[in-house]
């Protein structure tokens, strides 16, 4: 990213997605080129008796330190699960935060998996498995066992993180993947934990002191996400957000250059 684009830009503090991702993709991506800090969420959190809140009590800590360390308000990026921290975060201490940005946020993890399921099924034909997983799911839908025999023959379905990309990002994905073969990008006990707290964790009451800007970013071919049904319960957090829809698949941060969804530093509160 050019010199000329990065100049004012507010430091941000990045919230990764999962829950148990990490932002290792990020940090290869993108290197120290850009005024984000690609926080770690720590997968110790999995020790305590409630990780997610336990999450939310670090990243609230991180931003309200980063504040302090800059002189200045601090913008809050997060991607899919990340928007649940930023949601809770916001309420909070919005008082350090000088815009909020959702990318691709996913509000039902639930519904948001069996849409990548049914994606992969479609696309590919070795998911036989997976299709079975569905049916089951689909007859017991509140069955959190059917929901977990999901996720694992997900997982073990070769090349399912294809339909996280959009079409035209072949190469990211190769990339990507090929990290994900070599890299403790992802953590499936953490993820299983941490999600499980998080549906145990009462929704927040919406944020209203949140005065700043607030940016909500959804890819026109992320399957993971659905903003028709999804976009109005973010807008009923944040009444006042502007959301738009960019051609990327479910890493719009990775698919798109940085000035397509970084916060824009002229943005005044809201």
């Amino acid at each position: 990213m050019s010199e000329t684009v990065t100049q004012g830009l507010v430091p941000s503090l990045f919230l990764h997605g999962g829950p148990g991702l990490s932002c290792i993709a990020e940090r290869e991506h993108y290197g120290t080129t850009l005024p984000v800090e690609w926080w770690e969420q720590p997968r110790g959190v999995v020790l305590f008796a409630r990780p997610f809140g336990e999450l939310v009590e670090m990243a609230t800590d991180v931003l309200a330190e980063r504040a302090r360390q800059c002189g200045r308000l601090v913008s809050l990026i997060a991607h899919s699960f990340g928007a649940h921290i930023a949601l809770r975060v916001a309420a909070r201490a919005p008082q350090h935060i000088h815009s909020l940005t959702l990318l691709a946020p996913v509000f039902n993890v639930i519904d948001g998996l069996v849409r990548v399921a049914r994606s992969v099924v479609e696309r590919l034909p070795h998911a036989a498995s997976l299709a079975h997983a569905l049916d089951l799911l689909a007859a017991q839908p509140h069955n959190r066992d059917c929901f977990w025999l999901l996720v694992d023959e997900l997982m073990a379905t070769p090349d399912f993180l294809r339909v996280y990309f959009s079409d035209r990002a072949d190469a990211l994905y190769t990339g990507f993947s090929s990290l994900m073969a070599r890299e403790p990008l992802f953590d499936p006990s953490a993820f299983r934990t941490i999600l499980q707290d998080s549906w145990e964790t009462t929704a927040p009451d919406s944020p209203k002191r949140l005065e700043c800007p607030v940016d909500i970013v959804f890819g026109s071919q992320d399957v993971l996400t659905d903003p028709a049904s999804e976009g109005p319960v973010w807008t009923g957090y944040f009444p006042h957000a502007r959301i738009c829809c960019v051609d990327a698949g479910h890493f719009v941060h990775l698919e798109l250059q940085p000035d397509e969804w970084l916060p824009k530093p002229s943005r005044a509160p809201a």
